[in-house]
C-alpha cells in the first residue's frame, strides 16, 4: 500500500493506492491546508493498511515542513521524493540536473518507463510544463508557461469580458478580478 502526497503551488493531491490501484484520493487547496486535514487523511489510510509507504513530493517548502511535523509528531514513517530521485537513474542532457523540479523528474522518469519513443510530456497545473524526452530516453529539458487559469485571467483582463474555454467547458467571469496596473 502506498500513499502519495504531491504538494503543488495551488493544491495538495493525496492519493492512496492498494495493489497499484487508486483506493481513495483527496485534493486540498493550499489556502485550506491544515495539519489536521493531512492527519485525518493519513489516519484514514492507516486504518485500512498498517504497513504503508508514504512518499512526499513538494514545491512549497512551508507546507512541506508542516506535513513533516505531523509525520514526526504521529511517528509516521515517510520518504521525501527529493531523496529518492538520485536513485532513479534518469538519463539527462541537462548540465545542472539538481535544478530540475522533482515533479518534472518524476514525470520524465515514469514517461520513459511507460513509453519507448520520444515524448513530449505536458503537465497542467498552476503552471503548464512541457518536457522533452529524446528517442534514447534522455531528458532534454523543457519550458514552464502560465497555467490555463492564469492565462485565461490575463486574457480576461485584456478583453474585459467573459471568456469560455470549450476544451474545459469552463466559463470565466472575473467580476472580482480587478488588478491595479
Amino acid at each position: 500500500m502506498n500513499l502519495t502526497i504531491d504538494v503543488g503551488n495551488t493544491n495538495i493531491f493525496l492519493c492512496f493506492f492498494v495493489k497499484n490501484k487508486v483506493y481513495t484520493s483527496e485534493i486540498i487547496n493550499n489556502k485550506d491546508f491544515s495539519e489536521k486535514k493531512i492527519f485525518q487523511f493519513v489516519s484514514k489510510c492507516l486504518g485500512i493498511a498498517d504497513n504503508m509507504n508514504i512518499i512526499l513530493s513538494s514545491v512549497v517548502p512551508t507546507i512541506t515542513k508542516k506535513i513533516i511535523k505531523v509525520f514526526h509528531k504521529k511517528k509516521v514513517k515517510f520518504f521525501l521524493l527529493k531523496k529518492i530521485i538520485p536513485t532513479l537513474n534518469l538519463k539527462t542532457n541537462i548540465n545542472e540536473k539538481k535544478k530540475i523540479g522533482e515533479d518534472r523528474i518524476t514525470n520524465a522518469y515514469y514517461g520513459t518507463k511507460l513509453f519507448s519513443n520520444s515524448l513530449i510530456i505536458i503537465d497542467f497545473g498552476t503552471a503548464t510544463t512541457f518536457d522533452i524526452i529524446d528517442k534514447d530516453g534522455s531528458y532534454d529539458g523543457g519550458i514552464i508557461t502560465p497555467g490555463i487559469e492564469l492565462s485565461l485571467k490575463i486574457l480576461y483582463f485584456q478583453r474585459r469580458r467573459r471568456l469560455y474555454c470549450p476544451v474545459l467547458n469552463y466559463e470565466l467571469d472575473f467580476k472580482w478580478f480587478n488588478p491595479t496596473v
